[in-house]
């Protein structure tokens, strides 16, 4: 799939190539990083962006992870997903 070529989001290249790698939701306000997802990385300046993130699939896996942590939820974590079961922290 590397011979794939795209336009690059950032700055419109046809050189962006599609790759599998890690993508960080940080800039999305997530300290999240999808691993092993397709991705259009530019030669040119380094852009990447996923090629296709399933939502869904994203926000089931975060609730998973925050359900199944020995820790209280932080009150960032707590407002997500708006219909998170409520947890005790004991």
């Amino acid at each position: 799939m590397a011979d794939n070529k795209l336009i690059c989001t950032r700055c419109g290249a046809r050189i962006a190539g599609v790759t599998r790698g890690d993508y960080g939701l940080g800039d999305w306000g997530f300290p999240v990083e999808v691993m092993g997802i397709e991705l259009v990385r530019c030669s040119a300046g380094g852009n990447q962006d996923p090629v296709s993130l399933d939502l869904e699939e994203l926000i089931s896996a975060m609730t998973k992870g925050l359900a199944s942590s020995p820790t209280p939820l932080s009150d960032c974590e707590a407002w997500f997903p708006p219909k998170f079961p409520a947890r005790s922290a004991g």
